[in-house]
């Protein structure tokens, strides 16, 4: 059975590899889509990931020169993700110590490109490997991509790994982070799900509930596929000691129900600081909340899951402004309505004084007439007696 928001990370150790590596998995979801986001001039170059959701996996290996690849499972279609290497934002010391939370200075090295993470107290902190680029994608020798119907399989290759671990102590830590845009319908989104009021379109404004459920290496809810691929590595997988989630969502979201029992802290973002990790644009203020989990007894961790349910309070601007032009409608209509009304009673009192004038007149017409036949017939009558008498 597959899920929406089931992930997977697995790593293969190399054969005959005698210490054995592990992996702290880093997950960050941003909720961008439908958020208001500053058009920047990046944004404009880049439409197609602009103010887009996203999803960040970093994967920190500890013995990585015993690892043979790495993989990543991103659920969904395939093809509705966009990958790109945020290795080389690491370069700014106030991004990498806003991502680890450590004071950091960031040294970059070329032959292969890298970038050294120094912390004052520890020295070497761990290498951040910068992905080649070929083209306009990643370079497939160094990580390969297979999108399918079921998702899409990441994988760091041997090579990218020993270039990462060139000239590198052995005991410190390599870092890959990766992020994953996703730009298909947001109907189709693997990881939020929104459920919209049915009277909406009755409706001026309205609440829309989300929810986000994340989970990881749960081999229910994983494609048969993608659980064949890990069990292929059975007895040489790398062992996951700790998982950190992230997930940004918009201020103005209510947050309402959360997986409490793994979570870890929660902050509002510092928008400037995250402006320039995302320069295609984010939110102004975002809230951050973190979960986190942890291998006990030198146990690895076999799963994770984390759930948020927020509620976002939205103005339908099509309805609002039908409203308002039926209202203006309505408004012309009484007014012309109330003037034909008020003509009308004016002029009927003068049309009737009128038709009582013509009446009179009429009368008078006729009397007049009368008389002058009485008038006429007695001096005929006249005539003929003094005819009569001569």
């Amino acid at each position: 059975m597959t899920a929406d928001g089931s992930m997977a990370v697995w790593g293969r150790r190399k054969a005959g590899a005698t210490a054995v590596p592990t992996v702290e998995v880093h997950f960050n979801y941003w909720r961008i889509a439908g958020a208001k986001v500053k058009k920047t001039s990046e944004a404009k170059k880049l439409s197609e990931i602009a103010g887009k959701d996203f999803v960040e996996i970093g994967i920190f290996l500890r013995g990585a020169a015993e690892v043979d690849q790495f993989s990543i499972y991103l659920p969904g279609i395939g093809t509705d993700w966009r990958l790109e290497d945020c290795g080389h934002r690491f370069a700014e010391p106030e991004i990498a110590q806003g991502i680890f939370n450590l004071p950091l200075s960031s040294h970059l090295l070329g032959g292969p490109k890298r970038i050294d993470l120094v912390e004052a107290a520890n020295d070497n902190f761990c290498r951040v490997h910068v992905f080649p680029i070929a083209g306009d994608t990643i370079d497939p020798a160094q990580l390969v991509q297979n999108p399918s119907s079921d998702g899409l399989v990441v994988t760091i290759t041997q090579k990218a790994i020993e270039e990462a671990c060139y000239q590198h102590p052995e005991d410190k830590p390599v870092y890959f982070r990766l992020r994953a845009y996703y730009v298909g319908a947001d109907k189709r989104n693997p990881f939020v799900k929104t459920i919209k009021p049915y009277d909406r379109f009755l409706q001026t404004g309205f609440s829309v509930v989300e929810y986000l459920d994340f989970r990881l290496n749960e081999a229910r809810t994983l494609p048969g596929s993608v659980e064949t691929l890990i069990r292929q590595g059975n007895g040489t997988l790398v062992p996951t000691i700790l998982v950190a989630f992230l997930t940004a969502v918009p201020v103005q979201s209510d947050v309402t129900t959360i997986s409490w029992d793994k979570t870890h802290k929660k902050r509002v973002l510092e928008n400037d600081l995250w402006t320039k990790y995302v320069p295609t644009g984010i939110p102004p203020g975002m809230t951050v909340i973190h979960w986190k989990d942890e291998g006990k007894d030198g146990k690895p961790i076999r799963d994770f899951s984390a759930f948020v349910k927020m509620q976002t309070r939205l103005v339908s601007w099509p309805l609002l402004l039908t409203s308002f032009a039926v209202a203006f409608l309505f408004g012309i209509l009484g007014n012309l309505s109330a003037s034909w009304i008020w003509e009308r009673a004016q002029s009927s009192p003068q049309v009737k004084a009128g038709n009582l004038t013509d009446r009179h007149a009429g009368r008078g017409s006729a009397d007049a007439s009368e008389n002058k036949t009485r008038q006429s017939s007695a001096n005929g009558n006249a005539s003929l007696v003094g005819g009569q008498n001569d």
